[in-house]
């Protein structure tokens, strides 16, 4: 979604942007109290853990059939038989279907079913079909690390402060192995202490590789011979501890699987490629029983052969859906191009070169877009010294003269940030205007004033639940920001993020000297 609403300016075209059956604001919610409420409960291991996973499983199966509801109905075959529906209802004879992560996936079902009313497709960071999706994850970020274990070692400025990196990786997991340490975690409803091992360690790094992939070398180096307490508590954040409702991904998964049958020969071949560190990513899905009592058919887990044009854009640095997984897909197209963006992970945002390919590609699918951008892209750059990850960027363009004394990049970090949040503000006179930006969302900004060094704004977020006032104000090389946050009566106060009541109420970015 986020990328189409980024581009909407230059598509010039009908964008429709939907929820899935139980996603987002779509109605009912799924199983609504059922999920992980007790966050000790996430530092369980092994056997405890499968258990509790096992009981949420159950009792959501329970509740949805209380009320009615087949868990087979929240399936990719069920999600692509309704934007069928919704292209049939609006009216539209054939569009062209955009699809990130999973939506990529029902792109693709869409692509099978409905072949005459997709023009062409845009798969970006795309999820295979069957039971590989999950089985492979294990493998898949054991080839991302060694990947970015050889990047670190052909960049100079990190193989000279890491020379050691991939034997400090495996050290590190050794060590804590064997002597874990305990991490107090400040989260919105109070500490919690979590047991950081060799396991915490690669989950950790696992979960928020996305977020942090130019820090792991940084990380992984502290968490062997610096300051390993703070590493943790980077890595932590608030992700790893606090409740959450993920029963949807959980109901879809299981049912693409196609059962613990089809699932086991893809877990064996994984288990033989996956190294130790790595084996405990290994998704049995032993709770998929509990939620679903049938599965998709053999057919439906089959590669998607067909004849659209499909761009295909995958992540050098992408755990989830490697590069790989785009030339397998590509492998079943007559008529697919395939792109490997340099230095982004997954769910990043476009760059320029590859959102120009996709706007060529659109204006004429059945003509290969010229790629050539991609060789002048820049690769990753490494952190060798700041471990606390960068979570909000803001760029003030200034209009006329003079200059805003704000024009400029400046960086800092909001506290358990779950994404990037890129301000995009531009000051004009006495007027700013914008938006807040992130990988998947938009928020523009109003009622933006400039006066003296202070600008405010306000935005609202996109359920109508919040409104937040921002107060900057500059003093020297750093803008330091005040949030006030107001809930509309009976409204949601949202989390400890950006956006939320309980998330931190001052926040400070420093002028950036490298942009």
């Amino acid at each position: 979604m986020g990328a189409a609403v980024h581009l909407a300016p230059l598509l010039k075209r009908d964008i429709v942007v939907y929820d899935q059956r139980g996603a987002g604001l779509s109605e009912p919610e799924i199983c609504p109290g059922v999920h992980d409420t007790t966050p000790s409960s996430r530092n369980l291991s092994g056997v405890l853990r499968q258990q509790r996973y096992n009981e949420i499983a159950q009792a959501c199966a329970a509740d949805l059939r209380a009320h009615g509801f087949d868990p087979a109905m929240f399936s990719t075959v069920t999600n692509a038989a309704d934007l069928i529906d919704l292209r049939k209802t609006l009216g539209y004879a054939s569009w062209d279907v955009f699809g990130v992560s999973y939506g990529s996936r029902v792109a693709q079902e869409v692509m099978r079913r409905d072949p005459d009313g997709v023009r062409s497709a845009i798969l970006s960071a795309p999820v295979i079909p069957g039971p590989s999706q999950e089985a492979e994850g294990p493998l898949a970020f054991q080839r991302v690390m060694d990947h970015l274990f050889a990047a670190c070692a052909h960049q100079p400025t990190c193989a000279t402060a890491f020379p050691t990196l991939e034997a400090d990786f495996y050290a590190a997991y050794d060590d804590l192995t064997v002597t874990p340490v305990d991490i107090v975690v400040e989260t919105a409803g109070g500490a919690t202490t979590v047991r950081f091992d060799g396991e915490r360690m690669v989950r950790a790094l696992h979960g928020r590789f996305a977020r942090d992939v130019s820090r792991v070398p940084l990380l992984i180096t502290e968490l062997r011979r610096g300051d390993r307490v703070h590493a943790a508590r980077v890595l932590l954040g608030t992700a790893a501890v606090s409740p959450s409702n993920n029963q949807l991904t959980n109901l879809v998964g299981c049912f693409e699987s196609g059962g613990p049958e089809a699932l086991t020969s893809v877990l064996a071949a994984v288990r033989a490629q996956t190294r130790a560190p790595f084996s405990i990513l290994l998704n049995t899905e032993e709770e998929c029983p509990f939620l679903q009592a049938r599965w998709a058919s053999a057919a439906d887990r089959e590669w998607v052969s067909s004849d659209t044009p499909t761009l295909i854009i995958t992540q050098e640095f992408d755990d989830r859906t490697p590069p790989d997984h785009g030339r397998r897909i590509a492998s079943h197209l007559t008529h697919a191009y395939v792109l490997e963006e340099p230095a982004k992970s997954h769910g990043q945002r476009p760059s320029p070169c590859v959102e120009g390919i996709i706007l060529t590609f659109l204006e004429n699918p059945a003509r290969e877009p010229d790629r050539s951008c991609l060789a002048s892209l820049p690769p990753l750059h490494f952190e060798t010294k700041n471990l606390d990850p960068v979570t909000i960027v803001v760029s003030v363009a200034s209009e006329g003269a003079p200059a805003s004394p704000a024009a400029g990049t400046w960086e800092g970090s909001f506290p358990d940030a779950p994404v990037i949040y890129r301000f995009d503000l531009r000051v004009k006179g006495a007027q700013l205007t914008g938006a807040i930006n992130t990988a998947a969302q938009s928020f523009p900004i109003f009622d933006g004033r400039v006066a003296g060094q202070t600008m405010t704004f306000k935005v609202t977020t996109n359920d109508g639940d919040r409104t937040i006032t921002f107060t900057a104000r500059l003093r020297g090389d750093t803008i330091a920001f005040t949030r006030d946050v107001a809930v509309r009566p009976g409204g949601r106060p949202g989390g400890a993020a950006l956006f939320g009541v309980s998330g931190a109420r001052l926040f400070i970015v420093t002028r950036s000297a490298f942009r």
